[in-house]
């Protein structure tokens, strides 16, 4: 049995574990609702399993993953490129110049930029070297323009920041 001495750190770090959660949940609320997302799941709760699916639901099947390991590497590279192309074609001057600070981390265009194809789950970038990693998983432009909408979205704050 724990006596109150031995209860007392115990309680504190619990509290602490519980005050930060409870001030993340609250940040997510407020971009949920800010974003327009919480107002579209809650009179939409039909769309929740698609924005929120399980991890079950969203693990590859086997049939998939023997077709994945049979595609070429050079075919995701050259479609993710070609989605990449489009995304820059068709992006407005505030999507180009995001994607522009996602990529480098500055406005301003530099001499010289880099594309890797990866395997990966988001579109990352080293802003050091200049280079802009895309997942190889893409099979749809609209998967790619979801993503890096997200990530381009980030470059005020970064991925998960919270603010009190």
């Amino acid at each position: 049995m724990l006596t109150l001495s031995q209860l007392a750190p115990l309680h504190e770090t619990l509290f602490r574990v519980i005050t930060q959660t409870s001030r993340q949940v609250k940040q997510l609320r407020k971009g949920l609702k800010e974003t327009m997302v919480w107002p579209l799941l809650t009179e939409r709760s039909d769309i929740i399993p698609l924005f929120l699916p399980r991890e079950s639901e969203t693990a590859p099947c086997c049939e998939k993953m023997k077709m994945r390991k049979k595609r070429n590497a050079l075919e995701d590279k050259c479609r993710v490129a070609g989605y990449l192309r489009s995304f820059i074609e068709n992006a407005s001057c505030a999507q180009q110049k995001a994607l522009i600070e996602f990529w480098t981390g500055w406005e301003v265009l530099p001499r010289e930029m880099t594309v890797e194809v990866v395997n990966s789950s988001l579109p990352k970038s080293s802003t050091g070297f200049e280079v802009l990693r895309l997942p190889a998983h893409y099979c749809t432009y609209e998967s790619f323009l979801m993503d890096i909408q997200v990530c381009l979205n980030s470059t005020d704050s970064g991925f998960g920041l919270v603010y009190d």
